[in-house]
């Protein structure tokens, strides 16, 4: 089975005065013409660490399970928009910066170093978005 690769090719910026649109945001997703997840994960990044600033004061005196939860209700909801985007994505080097991307914000709002272990962030955080994708994928198709 061969693989068709299309590629959206635009010359100028109109097609027959119409104008295209370099990123379309919709329902809080950010949606460019090749589906890349890059700037949807660039606005998660920014919402995360406005988040993170707003609940400092509290992340400091509770506990890592209460850190857990304030980043389970609030920050992983963020990356809900990509999970549509994340099954379309081609390339795995993208799927990989997602990932990192949640243990890096996990890792901020434990106080955790930058060298702990993503194995241990895993173990602690029991979220696979990979997996979360595809049984999204699985109950849209359904419906």
């Amino acid at each position: 089975m061969t693989k068709v690769h299309t590629e959206w090719q635009v010359d100028r910026k109109d097609i027959e005065g119409i104008p295209i649109c370099i990123i379309y945001k919709y329902l809080g997703a950010s949606l460019t013409p090749k589906l890349s997840c890059i700037p949807q994960l660039n606005n998660i990044k920014k919402k995360a660490a406005h988040l993170l600033v707003k609940f400092s004061p509290y992340l400091k005196n509770i506990s890592a399970e209460g850190c857990t939860g304030i980043f389970l209700t609030f920050i992983m909801p963020l990356f809900n928009t990509i999970l549509v985007l994340l099954n379309q994505e081609p390339g795995e080097a993208h799927r990989a910066r997602i990932e990192k991307t949640k243990n890096i914000l996990f890792k901020q709002c434990l106080g955790l170093k930058k060298r702990t272990s993503s194995k241990l962030v895993e173990d602690m955080l029991r979220v696979n978005l990979k997996e979360k994708a595809h049984s999204e994928n699985e109950v849209s198709l359904v419906k």
